[in-house]
């Protein structure tokens, strides 16, 4: 029943997504399959779909982003240990909302340049953990793709 209530929300509405959570998470475990699975779709649209898209996504949303992220983490790193896909796409997701408020933070003074660096070394973290993982994944896929986005990444930020 639970099931079939998600398959009537269409998988790019992120509000219906997040209703689902809200509602179903005052009823079932936090990490029940259905939870997570709704969790690691927000964690992938917060960013990528029209309407909320990175530039577009407020302070909240990316917060959001994170939390989702972190939450699916957790749990992965229970289930899945090591270098699984999972993983790397996660990692890689999260980059983006720690790298973003980061920049924020400090641009307005909310923290110094060593919490500016401390950031920054867990981005580079991440991003480097995320390309080691799915560099294994053939060429072509998009996985793989995303191992090249961590790559590219790393070098624009340079040293910490």
């Amino acid at each position: 029943q639970l099931s079939q209530q998600l398959e009537t929300i269409g998988g790019n509405d992120v509000d219906g997504l997040e209703t689902f959570l809200r509602v179903q998470g005052a009823v079932l475990h936090d990490n029940h399959y259905l939870l997570l699975s709704v969790k690691h779709s927000l964690c992938e649209l917060y960013g990528k779909i029209e309407g909320f898209l990175i530039p577009q996504l407020s302070r909240e949303q990316l917060k959001r982003k994170e939390t989702l992220c972190r939450d699916l983490l957790e749990v992965v790193d229970q289930l899945e240990p090591g270098l699984s896909r999972l993983r790397g796409t996660i990692m890689y997701e999260m980059h983006v909302p720690l790298l973003i408020e980061a920049g924020q933070l400090f641009q307005g003074g909310v923290i110094q340049r060593a919490e500016l660096r401390r950031r920054l070394k867990e981005v580079q973290r991440l991003l480097k953990e995320s390309e080691r993982i799915l560099a294994l994944e053939p060429e072509g896929t998009q996985e793989h793709g995303i191992a090249e986005a961590a790559r590219d990444a790393l070098k624009n930020m340079g040293d910490v």
